[in-house]
């Protein structure tokens, strides 16, 4: 392999490590990647959250993508991070996938991570099969409150997470199960799935039950980690053309 292809080939692999995805949602049975929101990175700070690398991410009035100078935590990973406010309406981000999901059987994993502000009731529903997110048409409904995790407004563990920093999330779910898997950090619990589980699903949206703030970012690690890889392939390149 030439220097020049090799150092390519080492950048992409930086480029590749580093990917921030926010959310992303992967069909463990046939490993396909549903939806990738891309960390937020493609959008514009400032704006409600787009520009999905897979699916679509949409974002309402009461949501934007912040930047490194945004007046919030700062991401987790990467630059931009997406905020979430209900002070009368209500914050919803939704993404979806391109097409549903039906098979019964089929092991779906979310993962993403939160920032949930003190007193702020942070919601994740799963949207059925024809992507609607209206209350009635849910598979799941997880909420976040005061360090609380509820299965829609019935509280099922006390000091689950930690509010006012960032907490690293995952769900699993298996179509046609009575209860999804979700995680906080080192925590873990089964939340029941809703009358609507066996018509599919076709994505999830961030909602809030009450007035506050949180945020939602990339589970993936900062690209400058990568940096060091990438530094030591050059360097190992050049070594091996001096010898």
């Amino acid at each position: 392999m030439s220097t020049k292809r090799a150092i390519g080939v080492a950048i992409a692999g930086m480029i590749f490590a580093g990917a921030s995805h926010a959310m992303l949602i992967t069909d463990v049975t046939t490993n396909k990647v549903l939806f990738d929101s891309g960390g937020f990175e493609g959008g514009t700070v400032g704006s409600a959250p787009d520009g999905a690398i897979t699916g679509t991410l949409t974002g309402n009035a009461s949501t934007l993508i912040y930047g490194p100078d945004s007046a919030g935590p700062g991401a987790y990973s990467g630059d931009n991070y997406a905020m979430s406010i209900r002070n009368g309406g209500s914050g919803l981000i939704t993404m979806k996938f391109d097409q549903a999901v039906t098979a019964t059987g089929t092991v779906l994993k979310y993962e993403w991570v939160w920032y949930v502000t003190a007193g702020s009731y942070a919601r994740l529903i799963g949207l059925d099969g024809a992507g609607s997110n209206g209350n009635n048409d849910v598979v799941f409904d997880v909420r976040l409150r005061n360090s609380a995790v509820y299965d829609l407004n019935v509280k099922q563990s006390d000091n689950f997470y930690v509010d006012d920093q960032w907490i690293v999330c995952s769900l699993e779910y298996t179509l046609g199960a009575t209860s999804v898997v979700f995680t906080a950090g080192t925590q873990s619990i089964d939340i029941a799935t809703r009358g609507n589980s066996e018509t599919g699903t076709m994505g999830v949206a961030f909602a809030q039950a009450a007035n506050g703030t949180y945020y939602v970012d990339s589970i993936i690690p900062e690209p400058a980690v990568s940096f060091y890889l990438l530094v030591g392939s050059i360097s190992a390149i050049g070594l091996k053309r001096r010898r």
